[in-house]
């Protein structure tokens, strides 16, 4: 009498409550997509392997990273993650969770936003008050580098070095740190000026 009211009860429930049958179905789901990505990731690294592809990228590339490896867990992820949301769209959170992700990206642009934007505005600033002070030419000298003043924008200054690199300095800077200012004379122009 005891199963019979078991069987009844388990029947019953299961019967009469959709979101438990909802539950199954999309765990069955994502063990199927565990299963079928885990084979087709195994299945795919041992088809790469008899094309030789990472032996044939270190040949001739120098690659040291197993693209076969890298490929075939690519693939298995995806499969991961297409039967992960068929699993969360039977249970029906699908949307819910796609709003929640939406919504984090959207967090995480906007902070990278204000994180650029706080070094970009100072050194807009101080390229207004730079700008006319320290015009492309002249030699300077901060920070321990030492050198021609070949472009100001609103970001940076770029200085030629007397060993022709081209170094970017925040315009801020300029405002921070002191700074040694040179005239370039007229005759040195069109000569290379190794004693900057």
């Amino acid at each position: 009498m005891n199963e019979s009211f078991l069987n009844v009860t388990t029947g019953n429930l299961l019967e009469n409550n959709p979101l438990i049958n909802n539950i199954i179905i999309a765990l069955v789901w994502f063990f199927i997509g565990l299963i079928l990505g885990h084979l087709v990731g195994k299945l795919l690294q041992k088809v790469l392997k008899e094309f030789q592809l990472d032996k044939a990228l270190k040949e001739k590339m120098g690659i040291k990273t197993s693209i076969e490896k890298l490929i075939s867990g690519i693939i298995s992820f995806s499969i991961y993650f297409i039967f992960t949301i068929i699993a969360l769209n039977q249970v029906g959170i699908t949307n819910l969770l796609l709003n929640i992700i939406s919504i984090a990206v959207i967090i995480v642009l906007f902070i990278s936003a204000l994180l650029a934007i706080k070094d970009l505005i100072p050194n807009i600033v101080a390229y207004r008050q730079i700008s006319r002070r320290i015009p492309t030419g002249i030699i300077i000298e901060i920070n321990s580098v030492k050198g021609k003043v070949i472009e100001v924008n609103f970001s940076e200054t770029k200085v030629e070095t007397k060993y022709d690199d081209v170094i970017h300095i925040p315009n801020r800077l300029f405002l921070k740190e002191p700074h040694v200012r040179k005239k370039i004379e007229e005759n040195a122009h069109n000569k290379r000026l190794d004693n900057y």
